[in-house]
């Protein structure tokens, strides 16, 4: 056996530079993110794959989760017209919205809430919010006409007198503008911790 085979067959020191060469190639198919180029194939499909849209989770029946989540919008609009009656705008409602619309989702899935359904939420509690700020306007109406709301309910002519205020009457919708934009600081206010937790629970889904 001779010098060169024997020191061959012995272990590098732990320094040895022809382990860390510089020049060394990788192992084939591995490749680290950061040394894709732009231009390469494999940053057009990374890019790719990170514009997909949030998925369902597996198991989770949207549609059953949001018909469970809806029930809270006549709930919501109900109690926001009630505190509307007696000039009070709070943010409880849409907090009371989110949270149980969430809840309510959850049951409908059986447990399962991804991206989707953090979405499905924010639609109803946006949804409820506006209907709501509409039934406070209605309600004024039908003081104004005179009557007990629940006798108007089906009756067009609040909604008519509404809508002849919007198209002609720019002292109607100047009036409702600072009532809107309270509306919609004490909804965003009620909904945001909700919602961002939420959002923060489902970032990998």
């Amino acid at each position: 056996m001779t010098e060169n085979t024997a020191a061959s067959g012995q272990p590098q020191p732990e320094g040895d530079p022809r382990q860390n060469d510089p020049w060394e190639q990788p192992q084939y198919g591995v490749r680290s993110s950061a040394d894709v180029p732009p231009w390469h194939p494999e940053a057009n499909a990374q890019q790719r794959a990170a514009a997909v849209p949030p998925q369902p989770a597996p198991g989770e029946d949207v549609v059953r989760g949001t018909l469970f989540a809806l029930v809270v919008l006549p709930l919501g609009i109900i109690v926001w017209m009630l505190l509307w009656e007696v000039h009070v705008i709070a943010s409880i409602v849409t907090f009371g919205v989110a949270a149980g619309a969430a809840r309510l989702y959850v049951v409908g899935t059986r447990g399962r809430l991804s991206r989707t359904g953090v979405w499905v939420i924010v639609g109803i509690t946006v949804a409820t919010a506006i209907l709501a700020f509409v039934g406070g306007v209605w309600l004024d109406a039908v003081d104004f006409l005179g009557g007990s709301p629940l006798a108007r309910i089906f009756d067009p002519e609040p909604w008519r007198l509404m809508a002849d205020n919007l198209a002609s009457n720019p002292d109607f919708v100047k009036g409702y503008s600072g009532d809107l934009l309270m509306s919609l600081a004490f909804g965003a206010l009620g909904c945001f911790f909700t919602l961002r937790r939420l959002f923060a629970a489902t970032r990998n889904h």
